[in-house]
C-alpha cells in the first residue's frame, strides 16, 4: 500500500489548505490522485498500517449488492458506517448504491405509431446494473462500455437542507462519492496461467473445496472514478471494497481478478486527521493479505442478491494497531 502512503504525504505536505468544507472541520485538498493496484495474485488491498475491520466493510458491500437502502441489514452486522444519515422515520438513507446499483431510474425512450405518424416517448425504467454488467461482459467481453453509475442528478441532495431532511424528501442522504466503476476484460497470456492455478489451488484449499470450471481466458481490471475522498476514513474501506467486488464479477463470471485503479477528483484530510496521518506516514506495510471467494457465490446467488459473509475469506491479513479517527462510524 505504499501508492497509498505516497498519496497521503503528498495531500498533507502539498495540499491546498481549505478552511470553510462542507464539514466545517478544514481540511488539506489534492485534485486528481491516482493509485493503481494489482490483484492478480490474489491479494487485497486493505490498508495495514492501521487496523481496518474488513468484515464491516464486505457487509457494506454486501448491503449495496442486495439492493434494499434500509438499514436494517447494516444493524444486524453492526455497521455503524452510514448511522449518522440514516432517517429515523424512514430507517434508510436514500436512493443511494444499493438502489442505485440493482434498480436506477433511468430515461428510456420508445417510438409509437398511430397508424398516421411515428413519436418518439420518454419513459424511466428502473435498471439492474449488476445484472446489465454481467450480461454486458458475457455477450460483449472487449467491449469499452462496462461500467456501474452512481451518478443521478436528479436525486442528488439539496445542500441548504440537512441529509436527514433530503431522505425524507425522497433524495439522497449525500451526493455519492464513488461514481464511476469501469470494468476491463483482457486475454491472459500463457507466462500468467501459473499464477492463476496457483490462486485457485489455494482458494480451493482455504474452502475444502473442488473447482470444476475451466481455467479463465481472461482477466477483469477495473478503475473507480470518485468525485471526493475522505482519504484517511473512508478511501481504505472504498479500495478494499471496489477491489472485492472486482473479485466478486471475476468469480462469477469465471476471469481472473487482473488490477484495480483507483482514481480521485478531490482527496482530502481533514484537519481534525493531521496527527493521525502523520502516524501512518512512519508505520511501514505489512505484506497483503489474500482474498479468497467460495464455490457457493454463484452468478445466481450475486443476482438474488444472497451473498453472506462466510463466501470470502481473508487470509493473512497483519496490521499495525488500530488508529481511532474523529467523523467515523
Amino acid at each position: 500500500m505504499k501508492a497509498y502512503l505516497a498519496n497521503l504525504d503528498k495531500i498533507i505536505n502539498r495540499g491546498d489548505l481549505i478552511e470553510n468544507d462542507r464539514s466545517g472541520t478544514g481540511m488539506f485538498s489534492l485534485i486528481g490522485l491516482n493509485e493503481k493496484y494489482s490483484l492478480f495474485n490474489g491479494e487485497l488491498p486493505l490498508i495495514t498500517t492501521r487496523k481496518i475491520n474488513f468484515t464491516k466493510t464486505l457487509s457494506e458491500l454486501i448491503w449495496f449488492l442486495k439492493g434494499d437502502s434500509n438499514v436494517q441489514y447494516l444493524k444486524e452486522k453492526q455497521v455503524p458506517f452510514w448511522t449518522k444519515w440514516t432517517s429515523p422515520i424512514t430507517q434508510d438513507i436514500g436512493p443511494m448504491y444499493p438502489v442505485l446499483w440493482r434498480r436506477k431510474p433511468e430515461v428510456t425512450s420508445k417510438l409509437y405509431s398511430n397508424g398516421v405518424r411515428k413519436e418518439i416517448k420518454y419513459e424511466i425504467i428502473q435498471v439492474d446494473q449488476i445484472k446489465r454488467i454481467l450480461e454486458s461482459i458475457e455477450k460483449h467481453p472487449f467491449s469499452r462500455r462496462h461500467y456501474l453509475s452512481n451518478i443521478a442528478i436528479g436525486l442528488n441532495p439539496e445542500e441548504s437542507v440537512s441529509p436527514i431532511e433530503n431522505v425524507e424528501e425522497g433524495r439522497m442522504a449525500l451526493d455519492t462519492c464513488h461514481q464511476v466503476f469501469y470494468l476491463n476484460v483482457r486475454k491472459l497470456h500463457p507466462v500468467e496461467m501459473k499464477k492463476v492455478i496457483e490462486y485457485r489451488k489455494a482458494q480451493s484449499h482455504a474452502f475444502d473445496e473442488v473447482d470444476n470450471r475451466p481455467l479463465p481466458q481472461y482477466r477483469l481490471d477495473t478503475m473507480l472514478q470518485m468525485r471526493s475522498n475522505d482519504v484517511m476514513v473512508g478511501k481504505p474501506h472504498n479500495i478494499a471494497q471496489y477491489s472485492a467486488l472486482t473479485f466478486i464479477i471475476a468469480h462469477v463470471l469465471n476471469l481472473h481478478p487482473g488490477s484495480y485503479t483507483h482514481s480521485v477528483n478531490d482527496s482530502h484530510v481533514y484537519l481534525s486527521h493531521h496527527k493521525e496521518a502523520l502516524e501512518q506516514l512512519t508505520r511501514e506495510p505489512y505484506p497483503l493479505p489474500k482474498l479468497y471467494l467460495s464455490q457457493a457465490l454463484t452468478k445466481e446467488v450475486l443476482l438474488k442478491g444472497e451473498l453472506s459473509e462466510e463466501m470470502f475469506q481473508l487470509v493473512g491479513y497483519q496490521s499495525h494497531p488500530f488508529i481511532r479517527l474523529s467523523l467515523e462510524g
